[in-house]
């Protein structure tokens, strides 16, 4: 099942995507998805539906804006726009909390179990679900691949993240070096946060990006695509289903 579910954050539109299988079982655990910089679109919404399996509600939210993902782009614009939205911290935390808002309210009217929530980011997606991790919501797991943008904007902001942490990422990721990582590690354990990380030899940025075929900048890759997606789905069980 794939429902399109519109809102608005300061009059700027945004349309995410609820996601799940058509027999999905009562009481199942809900989780909020940051898609990467190509917005909701056909390849995002593909790994919002693996993410769902049988077992998880999932909603996509949208910091891009209605109809960016089907939109044609060239990578300077891409990289505009994720500039923009880097840089503008209260539409981060206000687009994240109205999707979390559509997310357990869509989850109570389905029968869900909106006590367990889980949050799951790629690329950049994964940068914005972790700046509105450290508001402090209510989450148990939490899952980023190839992060962009890992480390907070502001570093005076209180960082008050809750629930248990999964980071997938590449040894040689142009995009977020490791220092990056370990910067952001070292942000966990100050906050005693529960946190793991998975770094891959050779592994470039973007590798569960099936569009990706840049080793400059991302480079699609099939066995860490279906790896990461192996360590993602356990951890959510562990997190989420025990």
């Amino acid at each position: 099942m794939e429902q399109a579910i519109g809102y608005e954050i300061d009059g700027r539109k945004c349309e995410g995507m609820l996601v799940c299988d058509d027999k999905l079982k009562k009481h199942s655990p809900v989780i909020l998805l940051q898609c990467d910089w190509k917005g909701v679109c056909p390849e995002t919404i593909a790994q919002a539906r693996m993410i769902a399996g049988d077992k998880y509600l999932v909603y996509m939210a949208d910091m891009w804006g209605a109809g960016f993902g089907a939109k044609p782009k060239t990578f300077e614009e891409l990289m505009k726009v994720s500039r923009a939205l880097r840089a503008d911290y209260s539409f981060t935390i206000a687009n994240n909390k109205k999707a979390m808002d559509i997310l357990l309210e869509e989850g109570k009217q389905r029968g869900a179990d909106t006590s367990r929530i889980g949050l799951v980011g790629y690329c950049a997606g994964g940068g914005f679900g972790l700046e509105y991790a450290r508001t402090g919501p209510k989450l148990d797991a939490i899952v980023v691949f190839h992060v962009t943008n890992p480390n907070p904007l502001d570093a005076s902001r209180p960082s008050n993240i809750k629930g248990s942490v999964l980071v997938l990422h590449g040894s040689v990721d142009p995009v977020t070096p490791l220092p990056s990582i370990r910067a952001l590690e070292e942000e966990f354990d100050r906050g005693k946060v529960s946190w793991q990380t998975v770094i891959w030899s050779g592994a470039c940025h973007s590798f569960t990006d099936v569009a990706a075929k840049d080793p400059g900048r991302g480079m699609y890759d099939p066995v860490l695509d279906r790896r990461s997606n192996v360590l993602a789905q356990e951890f959510l069980a562990e997190k989420l289903l025990t």
